[in-house]
């Protein structure tokens, strides 16, 4: 993570902790598992009558299996996931933004993730690889990854995202601003970078 970068641009850096239901992840998975349950279910009431569900992809029918299996816990799960706002909140106190990795591992190889993989092989290497991004997914929060870090083993980029108060999207759009001034993002396109 670029916390040095923020640091040379006067910035002040100092870990918090982050204090959220330990259902959290479940409760996520849960969530999405509903979404995916509702759009097989009402794909012609909610985009067009001529949605066709057996078109889906493996992972959303995996998903809206699960919830069909633990629908008992929806309730329980959706005040959970509303409740995560306050830790949210909590770990901001004097902070403006909070900064972690977007992604728990580099970018895998082309098909780790295919989207044709059966749901009990894809779906767990999907939780493994996002499990920064639900909290802001969970809360609105406004986040922003951006191409800070870079891995020249692999040469891909290593993403950082900053995630902000509600209503604080114009601070993260200024600070990726000053980073992106301060250190350009590399572009596929830069001579600079070493051939893959």
């Amino acid at each position: 993570m670029r916390s040095t970068l923020l640091e040379s641009l006067g910035h002040r850096v100092e870990e918090v902790p982050l204090s959220l239901d330990e259902r959290f992840a479940g409760d996520f998975v849960h969530y999405w598992a509903m979404l995916c349950y509702a759009v097989r279910r009402g794909g012609a009431r909610l985009y067009d009558p001529s949605f066709d569900p057996s078109r889906l992809l493996p992972v959303t029918h995996g998903l809206a299996d699960r919830v069909r299996r633990d629908w008992r816990r929806t309730l329980g799960t959706i005040r959970r996931l509303r409740a995560s706002g306050a830790g949210f909140e909590a770990a901001q106190r004097g902070c403006d933004v909070l900064l972690t990795p977007t992604l728990a591992h580099l970018p895998p190889d082309l098909g780790w993730l295919g989207v044709d993989a059966p749901y009990e092989v894809l779906f767990p290497r999907v939780e493994r690889w996002v499990s920064f991004t639900p909290l802001a997914n969970a809360t609105g929060a406004p986040a922003i990854s951006l191409p800070l870090g870079h891995d020249p083993a692999t040469n891909l980029p290593v993403g950082t995202m900053l995630s902000g108060r509600m209503g604080d999207d114009g601070l993260l759009v200024r600070l990726a601003l000053q980073l992106e001034a301060a250190e350009p993002f590399p572009s596929l396109a830069d001579p600079s970078l070493p051939d893959a």
